[in-house]
């Protein structure tokens, strides 16, 4: 999720973990968000001082959700579940180079149409159109060959580690982080209603 002046595809969004500043909004994410509920003191220098959160609104994560899926690839990596250096099937870059950002893959944050959807405040573009949008002109470079930064990416890969665990990426997350760290106030926001109810106005409309 690296769209920061709106919404953006939740096709992927994961959950994320309590920041250390127990609640106040970070900026950036990818795939599907994750939001927190924790009522907490602002820390100091943050407007408004001195403020307290609503324990029964969510804090959204954004980027921190790219860190939590390759979490998640790592484990299944560690458990022999996954192969991290095998190409995808029928493509030329493997699932280390997406989480790398050097799979050569573009981003959608590039095209007009998209941020004209946005602009609208459109529905989010099934996956299928975001795909076919961002990967019009193909490939940037040669994987392995150059780094560009690719929520299309990170989109592959949560599909990817999905399909080698047979599990969804919400209960990949449950049982790799939440539970093992007894996270209680992780939440996977896969709807526009769910951020309705966050506690930053400008990230009600996050896709």
């Amino acid at each position: 999720m690296r769209d920061r002046s709106a919404w953006k595809h939740w096709c992927g969004r994961p959950v994320t973990i309590n920041p250390a500043w127990a609640g106040y909004p970070t900026s950036g994410s990818d795939g599907t968000n994750a939001a927190c509920r924790r009522s907490a003191r602002i820390p100091s220098g943050f407007p408004p001082t001195g403020a307290r959160g609503d324990a029964s609104r969510l804090f959204p994560y954004w980027s921190f959700t790219k860190a939590v899926i390759a979490l998640c690839a790592l484990k299944l990596s560690e458990r022999g579940e996954i192969d991290l250096d095998a190409p995808l099937d029928g493509e030329p870059y493997t699932l280390r180079q997406l989480l790398n950002h050097t799979a050569g893959l573009p981003d959608y944050c590039v095209l007009a149409d998209y941020h004209k959807a946005v602009a609208a405040d459109e529905a989010p573009w099934p996956r299928d159109k975001l795909l076919g949008a961002g990967l019009a002109k193909g490939l940037l470079f040669a994987p392995g060959e150059g780094w560009s930064y690719s929520n299309i990416g990170y989109m592959l890969a949560r599909e990817r580690i999905e399909g080698a665990s047979g599990q969804s990426f919400a209960s990949l997350v449950e049982d790799i982080i939440c539970r093992p760290l007894g996270l209680n106030s992780i939440e996977l926001a896969t709807t526009r209603e769910q951020f309705r109810r966050v506690h930053w106005r400008d990230a009600t409309r996050y896709h």
